[in-house]
């Protein structure tokens, strides 16, 4: 009669426990992967929130100053024309290269509007100051920008549009109330042109996966890691 062999118990208790351990071992680095991971990526997430809010604090606080500035100069335009006007256009408007016009209007179509422009700037385009004229009609004839918001008298008003326009030069419109009657009607507001890629200098290069990019009220790209989509006017 043959004998059966037996595995001894130790053996089988000894056989159980390493496939158990081996077992836990599996599911621990699995579950362990899952949580790096997920770990990994929150970090990047938070990583990409933290570099937004510092890239909207610094565009926030670059659009302000932008603000600041040309209730400067718009005011300095509301003045008599003289000697002392000129000189402090030149030391406000003159030496700012970010600002390529900055222009008051009136309630009264007709009246014409006080203007500065960077001939300058325009001319790497090869456009003089005749083509802000141009844009104004393509701003009015597109609804781009809403001078009757502008003289509604809402306080805090501001208006950022993207105006760079097929044969033009890059540029960015803010517009804005300037100054009011005694009776609390807006009389003059500003519109200044501003050179699109001061603006698009903090939208150069996105992190990894993430693009960065800054739309107006209209959903309508201002700045973008791809400039192309914002000179396309997207």
């Amino acid at each position: 009669m043959k004998k059966r062999f037996r595995i001894p118990i130790a053996f089988k208790l000894i056989f159980i426990t390493v496939a158990l351990l081996l077992g836990v071992s599996v599911w621990i680095a699995l579950k362990s992967t899952s949580r790096f991971e997920q770990i990994s990526t929150d970090r990047e997430e938070q990583a990409g929130r933290d570099q937004s809010r510092a890239r909207a604090t610094e565009v926030e606080g670059l659009l302000l100053s932008y603000v600041d500035k040309a209730k400067v100069i718009g005011s300095l335009l509301l003045k008599s024309d003289g000697t002392e006007r000129a000189n402090s256009l030149d030391l406000t408007f003159g030496r700012d290269k970010d600002f390529v016009v900055v222009e008051v209007l009136t309630r009264e179509p007709s009246a014409a509007p006080l203007r500065v422009v960077n001939d300058a700037y325009l001319m790497q385009y090869k456009l003089d100051k005749t083509f802000i004229d141009s844009l104004r009609g393509i701003q009015k004839s597109r609804n781009m920008v809403h001078l009757e918001a502008m003289f509604s008298g809402k306080d805090g008003y501001i208006e950022i549009r993207n105006s760079t326009v097929e044969g033009g030069a890059p540029l960015f419109t803010i517009g804005f109330p300037l100054a009011k009657d005694d009776f609390g009607n807006v009389t003059h507001v500003v519109l200044a042109e501003l050179r699109l890629d001061r603006l698009q200098k903090s939208f150069k290069s996105g992190t990894g996966y993430t693009t960065y990019f800054l739309i107006d009220s209209e959903g309508k790209l201002l700045a973008h890691s791809d400039e192309s989509r914002v000179l396309k006017g997207e």
